[in-house]
């Protein structure tokens, strides 16, 4: 696996334009994107994960057997790949090394849908069979906390991207946007959105939708805009670069040509 993530740096090498800071990635079927605390990027296809670092250069790549549902890259050093096809998380190192790969107990899910990480070593597990949500210690093997989605989200629910930050959990319902819950599992507040992922940048929450990068404030909730040019499918912020996700692949450009 660790061979062909080689290969792709090789091909990948000639397949990059740089101008100034500015870099061009060829790479097709981008399902999943996100970045680490250190500013370093990770795309996702059905088949591979790659990074790359704070300056859109490639590290790495790994091969996946089934595709990834949720990739949470945590602090950068444990980062955590969900697999909803079989059940499974695996924990992967900084440099993409599966170091640990664990199915979900069913006394903790019966029908797990999503799963992302919680702390260094816990996991916060949203079961579909009763909406509930588990967070679980994964040293002792035992569910620290729960609490069920209320009101039922029935039918009509779309979940896809759970995450934890800032002492919130963040729940991505692609139909009516991104609910906010605290601690103890209450819901704060559901930010309306069409977008199809969102990430975080200090204390702030941010989305692309329509040609516009949407910036929230995650105590004081006030709103910023910023216009990006339409053909744009998603911008990630690191530190110092963006990634924009394209339909031919990605693009790395100074915030300073974003903001």
């Amino acid at each position: 696996m660790k061979m062909l993530g080689l290969l792709f740096l090789l091909w990948s090498a000639g397949c990059i334009s740089a101008a100034g800071q500015e870099r061009t990635v060829a790479l097709d079927g981008i399902r999943l994107t996100t970045v680490d605390r250190a500013g370093d990027f990770y795309a996702i296809t059905e088949q591979y994960i790659y990074k790359f670092d704070s300056l859109g250069r490639p590290l790495d790549s790994v091969a996946v057997d089934v595709p990834v549902t949720l990739f949470d890259p945590g602090n950068g050093v444990r980062m955590l790949a969900y697999f909803r096809d079989k059940q499974e998380y695996a924990i992967y190192s900084p440099t993409l090394d599966e170091r640990q790969r664990l199915g979900i107990d069913a006394s903790f899910a019966i029908s797990p849908w999503l799963v992302c990480a919680s702390g260094d070593y816990d996991l916060v597990i949203l079961d579909a069979a009763d909406w509930s949500i588990k967070k679980v210690d994964t040293r002792r093997s035992v569910v620290s906390s729960e609490f069920t989605l209320d009101p039922e989200p029935g039918k009509d629910a779309d979940f896809i991207f759970m995450r934890e930050y800032l002492g919130f959990l963040f729940i991505h319902d692609r139909n009516k946007g991104i609910h906010v819950f605290n601690r103890l599992g209450m819901k704060l507040r559901t930010l309306p959105t069409d977008a199809e992922s969102f990430y975080f940048r200090g204390e702030e929450l941010y989305y692309y939708t329509q040609g516009a990068l949407h910036l929230v404030n995650l105590y004081t909730l006030e709103q910023r805009v910023v216009s990006i040019e339409s053909s744009s499918r998603d911008v990630v912020l690191g530190v110092g670069t963006a990634m924009i996700v394209t339909n031919h692949g990605l693009e790395f450009r100074p915030l300073s040509k974003i903001f």
